[in-house]
């Protein structure tokens, strides 16, 4: 999204009363500048075509030029709200708000121009903000120019957040989720660069100020990986009470755990803190990861979690104060597979009935109800009463509803929140992603989150409130408040208005009564003792009853800073660069392999070499089984060695092979050979069969690679010789195979220019990806002959 600066002109400099313009596209033009300078949005309210002119008044204009004849512009807050339901769903939030400001643009027949017209600049009831101009719907529409480059982007289907970004990085507008439909694919990165972690890594930190912090292990291996964002920091800054978190798999090669650290803002929206990526999900991976987050320990009220021991322990040991919850969900769902485990031979009626027992053991609003609910299921479901007892009974408070009355919870009591979002992130994420995509992905996915989130806070302040008649009296307090808060705020008042309340001070202290309830406030403070407090701190139905019966000022109660309306933050709209401290990497390199790893991995290379050995000529196969043998010994004897070629230039010419009179001069000229005749024969008429002898004098001066020759060199610490090179190298994939034979002047050498050496740092990274490496079937077998890649004649029909 392009980032409102501040107007290089003023407005009236750019629409003003009488204006000229020569064309359409020039009032548009001018129209967009004065948008990005106020900050207001603009409306057709009515229009004539100058086609139907051109019909009705039988005049010739340039419809191209003047597409419109008179149009009509107001601002989108024009008019009343006009209500087309019947009022039966509460619709709060609407544009409208007797907003008079519009202008019109008409033909100027006398100059052959558009002239601007009654302008009215003055906007009542609504203040423009440059911020908020450009989440306005209108003005985040793509024109038709930009329709058909996005049409280009459409074309290779990228998935919706890498889709999202390309829009707004392009056009400069804030185009939304919504705006896009049908566009769901996972997307490959190609760029070379963002294959190298540590340069994925220092462009984050030096470029846009992350926070990127890992551990090597003694085995040189990475033991975890955590990566934040500036903007990250700043939401656990504002919303640190409650922290979700939970793990997901399959999002990358190394097959490393994600563990994604989450909270609730303003907006009720999932606002991811953290990613970090462990090596194993242990105690001390976990807490070392949440270390990371222990200047805010005395903020953390509440932390939930499944029912996962590792995660439990590490943050008990990080954030001892906070209070550790359990997931309703999970809970649940680990009892209703207990039941099926357990009585198996039960009707299904019966099951249903004690997952209801389960259930209300769960939700039990007192310690009275939880132990009534607790007998009768040990006594219809002893074998489930005693499996409760033996795991469940010492941890009620993490699991049980009336423990959490005076937890701040935010209204959440599951992970669901946590577990949606690890679904979207597996839209992104896959197993064949590398830890420098992943990252870069996932800053990707941030930004885009970091944009809804703004559109949401923008919504509060661009749109008027409309309240009932019932709910005019606490205006004040809604127009403070995001509208989520609202929401849970008008739950409050429904109950104050159905249910009856009695006032008492005892001590200096005030008391609420409803029935057996009684909860003491501080109107002062905007406290309470009651669940809804404790759970949302926003003021209760207690307090508004009281503050009612008091002719306390409601404007007076406090709102926490976490509920209340605020502009987007500036570094979301503004496409900043952030300093960071550079730092020295050390290599991260792979994890040992096991000597299977190593077994399968070798085979594969040897039944390559082997396959492609069969195919050369005699004398070639002897000369290359001498090199292979003394390799072999060497390798028995354990003596150190390295493997020299030398390669002679592939752009000189070949002499020309003479084998029955077919003449080539390069490999090329074989392949068309090969591929223009069914069999390597003389083209001339008298051809007579090949011995095997001359077959191999064939295949040898067709397939040898000119001027090469591979040197052993033992006892030897570094690779020499013109160019150098892995022997393998060409050949670590049997589906190039055939490729490299027909195609390549050496199958045995590496081109320098097209293949670099690997840098060393990035040589374990590389070796890593071997970990998820799986064979997806055997290699193809190569004959013999080079013959066998003709195709065969098809045999004549008798």
């Amino acid at each position: 999204m392009a980032c409102p600066s501040d107007p290089v002109v003023q407005p009236q400099e750019v629409l003003h009363e009488g204006q000229l313009f020569e064309s359409w596209p020039h009032f548009e033009s001018a129209l967009k500048m004065y948008k990005e300078a106020t900050g207001t949005a603009w409306r057709v309210q009515s229009s004539n075509t100058t086609e139907n002119v051109n019909k009705n008044k039988k005049l010739s204009l340039d419809v191209h030029k003047y597409p419109y004849y008179y149009a009509k512009f107001v601002c989108v807050h024009f008019g009343e709200r006009k209500p087309k339901g019947t009022g039966e769903r509460e619709r709060p939030m609407a544009l409208p708000c007797s907003c008079s400001a519009s202008f019109t643009i008409s033909y100027y027949s006398k100059k052959e121009c558009y002239q601007l017209k009654k302008l009215n600049s003055i906007h009542e009831w609504h203040q423009p903000d440059v911020l908020l101009g450009p989440f306005y719907a209108i003005n985040r529409r793509l024109d038709k120019d930009e329709q058909d480059e996005a049409f280009n982007f459409l074309a290779v289907q990228p998935n919706n957040g890498l889709l999202l970004d390309a829009l707004r990085t392009s056009f400069g507008k804030n185009v939304q989720r919504r705006d896009l439909s049908n566009l769901r694919q996972k997307f490959k990165a190609t760029n070379g660069d963002n294959n190298d972690l540590i340069s994925v890594i220092k462009e984050l930190q030096d470029v846009h100020g992350c926070s990127v912090e890992y551990a090597i292990g003694k085995e040189n291996e990475l033991e975890y990986l955590v990566f934040q964002t500036k903007y990250m920091r700043s939401i656990l800054q504002l919303y640190p009470e409650i922290l979700f978190i939970d793990s997901t798999y399959a999002t990358n090669k190394l097959e490393m755990p994600l563990l994604q650290i989450m909270v609730k803002d303003c907006n009720g929206m999932g606002r991811p803190v953290g990613f970090a990526f462990l090596k194993r999900e242990t105690q001390q991976h976990i807490s070392s990861v949440l270390s990371i987050f222990s200047e805010y320990q005395d903020q953390i009220k509440t932390v939930m979690v499944d029912k996962c021991w590792e995660e439990i322990d590490a943050i008990r040991e990080v954030f001892p104060e906070s209070a550790v919850l359990l997931c309703y969900f999970h809970a649940i769902v680990t009892f209703m597979e207990k039941i099926k485990e357990l009585y198996r031979d039960r009707s299904e009626d019966e099951k249903e009935r004690i997952n209801t027992m389960a259930k209300s053991l769960v939700y039990s609003s007192s310690q009275e109800a939880f132990s009534e609910c607790l007998t009768q299921l040990q006594e219809e479901a002893p074998e489930l009463g005693d499996y409760i007892a033996a795991n469940w009974l010492d941890i009620k408070p993490m699991w049980v509803k009336f423990f959490r009355h005076d937890l701040c919870t935010l209204g959440d009591d599951t992970n669901n929140r946590i577990e949606s979002a690890n679904g979207k992130l597996k839209d992104l994420l896959n197993r064949k992603c590398s830890l420098a995509e992943c990252l870069s992905l996932l800053f990707i996915h941030n930004q885009n989150q970091e944009m809804d989130s703004a559109m949401k806070q923008a919504d509060d302040l661009i749109k008027t409130l409309s309240l009932p008649g019932h709910l005019k009296g606490y205006a004040v307090l809604f127009n403070k408040m995001t509208s989520y808060a609202g929401k849970q705020l008008r739950e409050q008042i429904k109950i104050l208005q159905t249910c009856s309340y009695e006032l008492h001070q005892v001590g200096g202290l005030l008391c609420v009564l409803h029935g057996s309830e009684n909860h003491r406030l501080n109107l002062d403070q905007s406290s309470c003792s009651c669940s809804f407090y404790q759970n949302f701190l926003l003021p209760c139905r207690h307090l508004l009853f009281s503050a009612k019966e008091l002719q306390y000022p409601l404007e007076k109660l406090h709102i926490p800073q976490r509920w209340q309306k605020r502009l987007p933050s500036h570094h979301v709209l503004q496409n900043q660069t952030y300093s960071a401290k550079s730092h020295e990497f050390p290599s991260i390199e792979a994890r040992v392999l096991t000597a299977g790893e190593k077994f399968r991995r070798a085979s594969l290379v040897s039944k390559s070499v082997c396959s492609y050995l069969s195919t050369v000529g005699t004398p070639q196969f002897l000369k290359y089984i001498e090199q292979f043998e003394q390799f072999e010994s060497l390798l028995r004897e354990g003596k150190k060695f390295t493997f020299s070629f030398e390669v002679q230039d592939t752009n000189q010419p070949m002499a020309p092979a003479t084998a029955n009179g077919c003449g080539m001069s390069s490999p090329p000229a074989l392949v068309d050979q090969m591929e223009n005749s069914d069999s390597l024969h003389d083209s001339s008429q008298n051809s007579r069969p090949r011995s095997p002898e001359e077959d191999d004098a064939l295949s040898s001066s067709c397939l040898e690679p000119p001027s090469s020759t591979a040197i052993i060199q033992p006892n030897s610490v570094s690779f020499s010789g013109s160019q150098s090179a892995e022997l393998v190298s060409d050949m670590s994939h049997p589906r190039l195979l055939r490729s490299r034979l027909i195609r390549s002047r050496n199958v045995l050498a590496v081109n320098a220019d097209q293949q670099k050496p690997t840098s060393p740092s990035l040589i374990p990274l590389k070796t890593a990806v071997l970990r998820n490496v799986k064979r997806r079937g055997r290699p193809r077998n190569i004959t013999k002959s080079a013959t066998s890649f003709m195709p065969k004649k098809k045999k004549a029909k008798k």
